[in-house]
This record gives structure tokens, C-alpha cells and sequence, in this order.
């Protein structure tokens, strides 16, 4: 139980906002093309495009703004686990500095720090997969 709810916390994080694009792809085209006003578009569960100046029934609508939520979501995964990673490190700083020779809080310390490290791979990991993922599918 000690593990699975981190673990739970976690993947909601990350998931929940991936939500939001099925509802955004629920939209009608029709009914939100219609709309000319930001605020309008807006109200009416579709997105507006500032680079068309169109109101769109879906967040998708092509493969240059798949490219963009992949990028999104990978720089948002990136900078989590870069911060997450950062605050473990300090920690085990601060638990191998005050240690006092104690062999227990040196080995807790020690085990943070090579977690802390594996998370930031990990981090460098996601990094690497958007750029694989982005380049095919820009061909």
C-alpha cells in the first residue's frame, strides 16, 4: 500500500490533464467554427487558434499541433521530475551533512542520492523520447 500510492498520485498527474484533449475532440467542427470572438469560442468548449484567428472543435487538428501537445506535455513531464529530482538531491545533502557518522542515515543518504540521480535519467529519458516521438512524426 506504501508503494501504490505514490504511484497512483503520480500517473494521476500526469494522465488528468491528457483528459482534457478527449473532451476537447468531442467538439463539433461546425458549431465552433462559427465563432469569431475569443471569448465566445472560448465559453463554448472549443479552442481558439491564435494562428489562424479561427475558432476549432478540437485541440488536434493537425500534425503541427500534435507536435505542440507533445511537445507541451513533455516539457510539463521534464520539469516535474527535474524539480522533484533538485529536492531530492538537497535532501540527501542535508541527510548526508548531518549524518554525524551515523552508518544508518549515511546508507539512508547515500540510497536518496542514487535515486535522486535515476530520476533526473529518467527526466533526461523523457526528454529523449519526446525529441524520438516528434521527429517521427514531423518525417
Amino acid at each position: 500500500m506504501k508503494k501504490f500510492l505514490p504511484i497512483f498520485i503520480l500517473t494521476s498527474l500526469l494522465v488528468l490533464p491528457l483528459l482534457g484533449v478527449g473532451v476537447a475532440l468531442g467538439a463539433t467542427e461546425t458549431k465552433c467554427s462559427e465563432y469569431t470572438v475569443v471569448d465566445t469560442c472560448q465559453k463554448s468548449s472549443c479552442f481558439w487558434n491564435p494562428d489562424t484567428s479561427k475558432c476549432v472543435g478540437a485541440l488536434i487538428t493537425g500534425a503541427s499541433s500534435l507536435l505542440t501537445l507533445i511537445q507541451t506535455v513533455g516539457n510539463w513531464v521534464f520539469v516535474f521530475l527535474m524539480a522533484i529530482a533538485a529536492l531530492f538531491l538537497v535532501y540527501a545533502g542535508f541527510l548526508w551533512v548531518t549524518a554525524g557518522g551515523s552508518p544508518e542515515n549515511v546508507t539512508k543518504a547515500k540510497t536518496m542520492l542514487i535515486n535522486a540521480i535515476i530520476g533526473v535519467a529518467v527526466g533526461l529519458g523523457a526528454r529523449g523520447i519526446v525529441a524520438v516521438i516528434t521527429s517521427i512524426i514531423s518525417g
